[in-house]
Order: structure tokens, then sequence, then C-alpha cells
């Protein structure tokens, strides 16, 4: 059955507008999204539900700014989903690449750039016809998991477990997602151990956590794609790992050496979930070797003279200040 238009005057955000936000609106004739407009019927209810869901919660200016991102998300969908019973039929990431060339085609820019004073910089983000079309797709997954435990979603909001792990109020890291790990043991087993977690790790812990095994279990498809289970796993192909992280990723020595460590425990812990003995003993000592953090060492008077020597190169307030610096500690100095 074909779903109905969604006329914006039957919404209480436009029945409780103030006739200065209506004034601002005269420009834009249009009220209604022609949902009966999209071709496949199966994907109206969905549609439906989602600027719906947005007219009930938004303001009045946001869902008449929406009705030009709908009219175009509805142009691709009846050009390149007409035989899709959901959106969810395609994986995202194939989604976006498709409506973006659709963008594009249309001279319509991809990307925008938005200040950002309290970090003090410009960051590229994905343009708001990006951003609607992922928030229609984010709004199908989630209701139709909606019945599904959280523990055994691909993408976990950490706050609706049913053991919910310490946070930081400050930071909002309280979401794990697993659809990168593209292999169904690999999934299913971290998901078990990382639940498991939550008793006694704080949020970013476990974020840590899955941020590494992800990252072996990409490297894993991409290198041995062969290899589905556990079991599979050898000696030789974790010292590829090795060289791989310490060469193609960009991590820093303390970052790596700690996420070799994260990945260690974590197979060691899931060889003892499965029995497979084989996969407790992959990494050796030396593969995690700790960082070997700065030590103390102090100048030598020869040092000290020549230091001394130098200051009555410097302006006088600066000779000054690095006497100061001398009396209260230039003895000591850090080297590895």
């Amino acid at each position: 059955m074909m779903k109905g238009n969604i006329n914006l005057i039957s919404y209480d955000c436009y029945q409780q507008a103030t006739e200065k936000q209506l004034a601002g609106l005269k420009w834009k004739e249009n009220r209604v999204y022609y949902i009966s407009e999209i071709h496949n019927e199966k994907m109206q209810d969905e549609i439906y539900g989602y600027i719906d869901d947005r007219c009930r919660r938004l303001s009045l200016s946001t869902v008449v700014n929406d009705i030009y991102r709908f009219d175009l998300l509805k142009e691709f969908l009846n050009e390149k989903c007409t035989s899709c019973s959901s959106i969810t039929d395609k994986k995202w990431e194939e989604l976006e690449r498709s409506y973006k060339a659709f963008l594009y085609k249309k001279g319509l820019a991809l990307y925008v750039r938005r200040n950002r004073p309290d970090r003090r910089n410009v960051e590229q983000q994905s343009s708001a016809q990006i951003s609607f079309l992922k928030m229609y797709y984010e709004y199908v997954v989630k209701c139709k998991t909606a019945d599904i435990p959280e523990n055994e979603k691909d993408v976990w909001d950490m706050r609706k477990l049913d053991i919910v792990p310490r946070s930081n109020p400050i930071r909002g890291r309280y979401r794990l997602d697993f659809r990168e790990i593209r292999q169904k043991e690999f999934k299913e087993i971290i998901k078990k151990i990382l639940y498991s977690h939550c008793q006694t790790k704080a949020m970013g812990s476990i974020k840590g956590e899955l941020r590494g095994f992800r990252r072996f279990a990409s490297f894993m498809y991409d290198r041995f794609p062969e290899v589905k289970h556990f079991t599979e796993i050898s000696r030789d192909m974790i010292e590829d790992y090795l060289v791989y992280i310490k060469t193609d990723t960009g991590l820093t020595s303390v970052s790596y050496t700690t996420e070799l460590s994260v990945l260690d425990n974590l197979l060691d812990e899931i060889g003892r979930e499965l029995e497979i003995g084989n996969i407790c003993n992959l990494f050796l000592s030396s593969d995690c070797r700790a960082y070997d953090n700065a030590l103390p060492e102090a100048y030598s008077d020869a040092e000290i003279r020549r230091f001394n020597c130098a200051l009555t190169k410097l302006k006088p307030q600066l000779g000054r200040c690095l006497i100061i610096h001398q009396m209260l500690g230039t003895r000591i100095i850090m080297v590895s």
C-alpha cells in the first residue's frame, strides 16, 4: 500500500510557530514531502517513518530545509534503488559512494568546511545531503534492531547494555562498532569477550581493545582472506602483522606497543574461552616489549662550564632566566 505524503502544516512545529518564524519561511512555498513519488513502495514506509520522526522532534526551519534534501534523495532512490526492499539492502559504504557520484554529477558539494574554535582548526565534513542519507540509513537500522539485545547488534550503545561499564562524563565514548570485522567467528567471539569486560573495565578501555582487534581482523581479511577461524592463525601471520603495524600504520612506538599488548591479551583470552591452546602462545614476550622511558642523567662539570660561558652571549634578561633554570635543576637532563 502506497504511503501518503507528509504536510508540515499538520505538525506542532508549524502550528505553534510564531508569525516571525512563518514570515521567515515565506520564500519557501513547498511545505510537503511527496513520499508517494518514490517509485519503490517498499521503501515508502521506511522514509515516511524517518521524516515523521524528524518533523515531531525538530524545528520548523530544519524540517522545511529538509524538503530540498528529501527531493534529492527521492530522485536518487528512484534512479538507483528501485529493486531494493530496504535501504539497508546495500552496505553503507556502497550506498555512500553511489550517492556521492549522484551528487557530483549534479555539481553539488560533497564536503563542507566547518570552523572549530574550540579545537583551533577547520574540519572537513560531509555535506548536509550526505548526512541526511546517513541519518535515514541509521534510523532504519535502529528500527530493525529495536528488539535485538544490545550485545547482539553490530553497533553497541554501551549505555544500553545490561552491564554498563564505567564512563568518563566529559568524553562520550560509548559507541562500539563491530561492522568492520568481516570474519563471522571473529566478530561473534570478540563481542562475547568485550561484553564480559563491561563488568570490570571502563568504556575507553573497551573501545581501545576493539580498535586493536579491529585493525588485526582487517589485516587478516586483506592478507589472509582464507582464514575464517582462530585455529587457522599461525605464528608466521603474527610476524607479518608485527611488520605491518610497525611500518604501515603510522603509530608511535608507545601506541603500537600498547596495541600489540592489548591484542596479545585478547587472543590469550579467546584461546582460553574456545579451548584453543595454540593461539594463547602466538605472541612472544619480545613482541610487546615495554617502551623504554627516558632516564635521568646529570650534566658533567665540563658541560656546566660550557653552558655558563655561553650565557655571556645572551641578552641580559634571557641570561638571568637560564641562571635561575640552572639553579633549579639543569644538572639533570632526560636521556633514553
